[in-house]
């Protein structure tokens, strides 16, 4: 798998009714990926009743190929262990992966020796949200114990969990026509995109929490707020809600003017033998194979990833 295989990935707990006819069948959700929610969507006390739902449901689902990549959010380190010894080998068998919340430089180590056992043949996506990664140097500290972890191969994306940070400064998104963006995260995102960049991930967008299809409020900053994850650099974005998926699916889709430019650098490195420099003009836009080649080569990576 290829982070650019999932665009957009809706959360439900693990308690949610009817679960097979809902993976079974992707034009329900429209989703790439489902994350079967044990933390913050779902009681402590309804751990085993989640537990219970997956083991029924997975004995009843498609093959992988034709359904929605199927991951599980687990609540910690301890319901991590308890999971694997309690989910049925039906469930385990056809799980893209999991979820790691709250990964911090002081549970790093704990966390990559249990992920890290031979019978986890898992992909994470491990998540950033708490309070740590309001200091920049810490930022650059985790991205590089993860490029440099044996767990790096098997590192799918990495999570924001916008609510949980900015619950540590006591705020809330703001509703109406407001996005992230107008909060003080977006210097945080700045930090995270870069860091993550420089060490060879990539970074999914936070949810946008409201889905109100008839507030054209809600719609309008749901639609602006997606632009801006795009222009910023994540990639995909989290759901909760099936109406939220085609709208992230489509910004997160490369466009045929971004795909023809990337083919084009691409060529033009072909054909030079390497990057030897020059300037070209493309579509009134100035091409310089040196400097947009690494942009060009994401870009053909997107497109492969999501046309396999």
């Amino acid at each position: 798998m290829t982070p650019y295989q999932i665009r957009s990935t809706l959360y439900m707990p693990a308690t949610q009714n009817k679960l097979a006819g809902i993976i079974n069948h992707p034009h329900k959700t429209h989703a790439d990926a489902i994350v079967l929610c044990f933390e913050d969507a779902l009681p402590i006390n309804d751990i085993d009743k989640g537990i219970a739902n997956l083991n029924h449901a997975f004995a009843h689902i498609s093959p992988p190929s034709h359904r929605p990549y199927v991951f599980i959010r687990v609540r910690n380190i301890n319901n991590f262990h308890y999971l694997l010894n309690h989910l049925h080998s039906d469930c385990l068998r056809h799980l893209a992966g999991m979820v790691i919340p709250k990964l911090t430089l002081a549970n790093f180590k704990e966390w990559q020796t249990a992920l890290s056992a031979p019978q986890n043949p898992f992909y994470y996506m491990v998540t950033l949200e708490t309070e740590d990664y309001y200091q920049p140097k810490n930022i650059a500290k985790i991205f590089k114990k993860l490029r440099q972890s044996p767990l790096a191969p098997r590192i799918l994306s990495v999570r924001l969990g916008g609510n949980d940070l900015l619950r540590g400064i006591l705020m809330k998104r703001p509703k109406g026509k407001h996005t992230l963006y107008n909060t003080p995260l977006v210097g945080l995102f700045s930090q995270i995109i870069i860091q993550a960049r420089l060490n060879g991930f990539e970074v999914s967008a936070p949810v946008f929490e409201y889905f109100a299809p008839s507030d054209p409020d809600t719609q309008a900053a749901f639609a602006q707020e997606l632009q801006q994850d795009h222009i910023f650099g994540f990639w995909g974005k989290t759901a909760i809600h099936p109406s939220q998926c085609p709208a992230i699916n489509q910004q997160f889709t490369v466009s045929a003017e971004d795909l023809a430019l990337a083919q084009h650098i691409y060529q033009q490195v072909a054909q030079h033998g390497g990057l030897h420099g020059g300037v070209s003009n493309h579509n009134q836009s100035m091409i310089e194979p040196t400097t947009h080649y690494a942009w060009a080569k994401r870009i053909l990576a997107m497109q492969s990833s999501h046309s396999e």
